[in-house]
């Protein structure tokens, strides 16, 4: 039934408007709609599980190192006491997760959410011991266990999840993953369902279904362009609006079109002063957020694309006296190339007004920052520009780098995206801003991210840090290139460093 099209959906709403005062009966189409939501709660409420996020002992340690990071820091197995804690306290922090389907048959059960769910309010690891808390799934099915972060990106606010404990298979049986949508193409005006754990009512597991429409897309929340510098996507136009009820513990609901497909996750944001209680945001699941949950699924640290440049947006007057010959009222202009970036290397120059990047129309900075980063490190994207000193527009393309991870970013990576070798992790060398020079320039190399301390490279003198720009004389510009250099050694191999040192870091111990 679920593959279907509901006969005379789209005339719902106007027959709900000229139902007569008193009905001796219901419509046909409204009874079909009824058994219609009643099929979805169904067949997609087993999706769907309750998170609560309770207090832990013994006391947290302060994460201070990549590798550090690569470790879930915040929950352990359950202990005897945890069922009888559940059943007098309610849980503080609460949310919904979404069971995704398996990448490979056979893999283990992964379950998204949002990063603020999984996490909590951002703190800075490096200076903040919070008191740990432990991850409990409360399963449709009426079982329960606990659950780890296997990855968590603050900047999307994304995390993916999976359950510990003993017979996981039974525990999860006869559970159905949702499927994603294919169709990136949201609408204003599309009916969806939302299936959550408002205000944790869902304690029995049993998701609660509510229904709204998709009020606007492309739209931007807790922020605006002027404090959106962390790049956080939910401040640059990446959301869709709800004209629904998104209350505290639908963050990370599942909200579907009627066809019963994933095409958003419930962020559940606080309504502005002033605004409609009744609307919540969402975050897309389409081509761009696909590719991010398949990264968190995978354990890898989320990766973003960059230009290397500062932008400013420019006013209806001054895009106007420019003349630039496009119908545009609004430009993003160019303030400053980052030397060796991306942007450079493709040509871009400052006071450029960029027109359109990847085909889509760029009317601001926070529009540059979007489409970029929602695109990963070495995609080549085509960039259209206007040039005051030519007055003309030109095209160029662009290979990205990597957007970098601010140190104050909650991230959590517990598989490494490259592999470790000899002891050494390397990155884009724009991975961390605190290994980022003043003033900001590019290095053609890779960054050394963390080396093992018991590794020859680290008794060399090699640390976190460094940036690695030839391996035996090859060039080395980014992570990708570096494997392909590393996996044919067999030897000892001379590591040449940007400041001018030389390490040969021997094939073992």
């Amino acid at each position: 039934m679920l593959a279907r099209c509901l006969p005379g959906m789209v005339v719902v709403a106007g027959l709900l408007c000229a139902l007569p005062a008193v009905a001796s009966a219901q419509p046909p189409v409204l009874v079909e709609l009824e058994e219609w939501f009643v099929e979805l709660a169904q067949t997609r409420s087993s999706g769907v599980v309750a998170i609560a996020r309770i207090p832990a002992t013994p006391a947290a340690t302060v994460r201070s190192t990549e590798l550090d990071r690569l470790a879930p820091p915040l929950t352990r197995s359950l202990d005897d006491q945890l069922d009888a804690w559940l059943e007098t306290v309610q849980p503080d922090a609460f949310g919904t997760g979404i069971l995704l389907p398996p990448i490979n048959e056979g893999d283990e059960p992964r379950i998204l959410t949002t990063c603020h769910v999984a996490r909590g309010a951002p703190r800075n690891p490096q200076t903040v011991t919070a008191e740990p808390e432990r991850l409990l799934l409360q399963l449709p099915n009426g079982r329960r266990c606990a659950a780890e972060i296997v990855a968590a990106d603050p900047r999307s606010d994304l995390a993916v999840l999976k359950p510990v404990g003993p017979s996981l298979a039974e525990t999860f049986a006869n559970l159905k993953p949702i499927p994603m949508s294919e169709d990136d193409l949201a609408r204003k005006g599309q009916f969806v369902l939302l299936l959550g754990n408002p205000h944790a009512i869902g304690r029995d597991g049993s998701a609660s279904l509510g229904w709204g429409m998709i009020g606007n897309v492309a739209r931007r929340a807790g922020g605006d362009e002027s404090n959106a510098s962390p790049g956080r996507l939910a401040a640059l136009g990446t959301l869709y609006q709800l004209d629904a009820k998104v209350s505290a513990g639908m963050s990370g609901c599942a909200v579907l079109n009627l066809r019963g497909e994933l095409i958003g996750v419930g962020t559940a944001l606080a309504a502005l002063s002033g605004y409609d209680l009744s609307t919540g945001f969402a975050i897309p699941v389409n081509r761009p957020f696909r590719r991010i949950v398949e990264s968190l699924a995978a354990g890898h640290e989320v990766e973003y694309g960059l230009l290397g440049i500062e932008t400013a947006t420019l006013g209806p007057a001054d895009v106007a006296s420019r003349r630039i010959g496009v119908a545009q009222s609004t430009a993003a202009v160019v303030s400053r190339v980052l030397p060796g970036s991306p942007a450079e290397l493709a040509g871009l120059r400052s006071q450029d007004l960029l027109l359109t990047i990847a085909g889509e129309t760029i009317l601001s900075g926070a529009d540059v920052m979007r489409v970029v980063g929602l695109h990963a490190p070495e995609e080549v994207l085509d960039v259209r520009y206007w040039r005051p000193s030519s007055q003309d527009s030109n095209m160029t393309q662009v290979v990205l780098g990597k957007w970098p991870v601010g140190d104050n970013e909650d991230l959590i990576a517990t598989v490494p995206r490259y592999p470790v070798w000899r002891g050494i992790l390397i990155d884009y060398p724009t991975a961390r801003t605190r290994y980022l020079a003043e003033p900001r320039r590019f290095f053609p190399a890779v960054l050394t991210l963390a080396v093992a301390p018991d590794s020859p490279a680290s008794r060399l003198g090699l640390q976190a840090g460094d940036f690695i720009s030839h391996v035996n004389g090859v060039p080395v510009t980014s992570p990708r290139e570096f494997q392909r250099v590393v996996e044919k050694l067999t030897d000892d191999a001379s590591l040449t460093l940007v400041d001018g040192r030389m390490i040969v870091v021997p094939q073992s111990p």
